[in-house]
């Protein structure tokens, strides 16, 4: 998946005021960690920057990209949203300017403090799932030997899948199925 955040509205929705150099670099570690486990195409567009145009980084894996003065960070998501527009792809922002020229288009939008809870809730599961001694089988595959590896690794027979319900709260009747529209989002919800 694709990832498009506004970084100066995601950080100032999170912690508000004014935000150092090293605030934004903190921010950018935190998206590298996170995204190492998920492997997803993070961009983080800021306002401003040294120069006339955008300039373009890359640090833990997390492309970083300042508008300069000739664009704005709003123009350099749209353009990338229109760039991947055949792709998976999510905005993170709460700016309503975005909200509305985006409308109508393939991209889902996540707003700020949900994003954030989503990567921190994420950051904390694999944390979890690495002291828990849960293994889970997610393949339907037959190995003998692997199975008795992990089996033995954990002390008891493997879950399968199936076992887990990934989401309990779908709605099943015919008169509340989501829209097309909110299955997509909570697809990518679910990537997070």
């Amino acid at each position: 998946m694709i990832i498009l955040v506004d970084g100066y509205n995601l950080l100032k929705t999170i912690k508000g005021g004014t935000i150092s150099e090293k605030e934004r670099m903190a921010f950018v570690n935190f998206l590298g960690k996170y995204n190492k486990s998920k492997g997803h195409k993070i961009y983080v567009i800021f306002d401003g920057g040294v120069g006339k145009y955008p300039e373009h980084s890359r640090h833990h894996g997390i492309d970083i990209i300042y508008s300069g003065t000739v664009y704005t960070a709003d123009e350099l998501i749209i353009q990338k949203n229109e760039e991947y527009a055949q792709k998976d792809l999510l905005v993170v922002t709460a700016d309503n300017g975005i909200i509305n020229r985006l409308e109508g288009r393939s991209a889902a939008v996540i707003e700020p403090i949900l994003f954030y809870q989503k990567i921190i809730e994420s950051s904390q599961s694999v944390a979890r799932t690495k002291d828990c001694g849960i293994v889970i089988k997610w393949s339907d595959q037959e190995n003998g030997e692997l199975d008795r590896l992990m089996e033995e690794t954990v002390g008891h027979a493997l879950k399968n899948e199936d076992e887990f319900p990934i989401d309990q709260g779908m709605r099943t009747s015919a008169a509340n199925v989501a829209s097309k529209a909110e299955r997509a989002y909570h697809r990518k919800l679910k990537k997070l």
